[in-house]
């Protein structure tokens, strides 16, 4: 049976946090081989990033991100770095490019969120299948060059966190490990609280559908949200918790905590160091917040 999230999660705040997470979300076409993924667009101090799983983004390959209401997408970065050990990798965007996602990046205040991976918890799931991604036109730009135009559609799914004692034993590439990876609930052939957000802005609307493939999912973002503190006037805030990199028909979805992203950047740009420490800080503070919550909630004290 699949795991089901918390009922104390509204349907509004499900709405408002999967549009939230859908924003920050960009399909990638890998203009080597066909593939598709998914990117996360991140702002750390003055630089822009797109989070993704590094099997998303091979080396010497050639990409283009698929931006919303235009045909122009993006096909240049100004570099590409990934984990020497760990599925997940970023892609830096040219000065000349940030302006063209807008106000869509995940700013460094929702990055980084840490949960108890011994319990179960609410969390989002944002991608793009490959299911979902239509060649629409073909357009010649030179004797040799052709512009395609992609229409992409956004998977997004409320589900929950396996707690560690359910994750898989067997059928993983490598063998997971606590503080690294986290396995999402995900039963396909079950109706799923599932939102298809198509533009920027868009409220997602909650039908019953059998899940897509996963195919072309990888690198989107699984998002953290919790319900709202009691008498409390909620804002939603989508947190950044970890980046989906595989899957398996047999009821999971796995990623890498965001950390492991963030080990990427520590490596590779010394100017954003202290970002990085204050993100982590931040962190761990927003979890001790959540547990005295908690705490309180349950009638106990600290």
């Amino acid at each position: 049976m699949a795991n089901e999230p918390d009922e104390t999660v509204s349907q509004i705040e499900v709405n408002a946090l999967a549009a939230k997470a859908h924003a920050s979300t960009y399909c990638l076409i890998d203009r080597t081989n066909g593939a598709d993924g998914t990117v996360v667009a991140i702002n750390i101090g003055a630089r822009f990033f797109l989070a993704t799983a590094a099997h998303v983004i091979p080396a010497s390959h050639e990409f283009s991100v698929v931006l919303r209401d235009s045909i122009d997408n993006v096909y240049d970065f100004a570099a590409r770095h990934v984990h020497p050990t760990l599925d997940v990798g970023l892609l830096e965007l040219l000065p000349k490019d940030v302006p063209r996602f807008r106000d869509t990046f995940v700013p460094a205040d929702r990055i980084g969120a840490e949960a108890d991976q011994d319990t179960e918890y609410n969390v989002t799931v944002v991608g793009y299948p490959e299911k979902f991604i239509d060649q629409i036109d073909r357009r010649p730009l030179t004797q040799n060059e052709t512009l395609q135009v992609h229409q992409c559609n956004a998977f997004t799914f409320l589900s929950v966190a396996l707690p560690r004692s359910e994750w898989p034993t067997s059928g993983t590439r490598t063998d997971p490990v606590l503080g690294v990876d986290i396995f999402i609930s995900f039963h396909p052939d079950d109706s799923l609280q599932f939102m298809n957000a198509k533009t920027t802005g868009t409220v997602p609307v909650t039908i019953g559908s059998p899940a897509p493939h996963p195919s072309g999912i990888s690198g989107g973002g699984i998002w953290l949200f919790r319900p709202s503190a009691p008498n409390a006037v909620w804002q939603p805030v989508a947190l950044l918790h970890a980046i989906q990199f595989g899957f398996s028909r047999s009821g999971w979805l796995r990623g890498a905590l965001i950390d492991t992203w963030l080990e990427v950047v520590e490596n590779n740009y010394s100017d954003l160091k202290n970002e990085i420490q204050k993100i982590r800080q931040r962190s761990v503070s927003e979890k001790a917040t959540q547990q005295e919550r908690g705490n309180e909630a349950d009638g106990l004290r600290p």
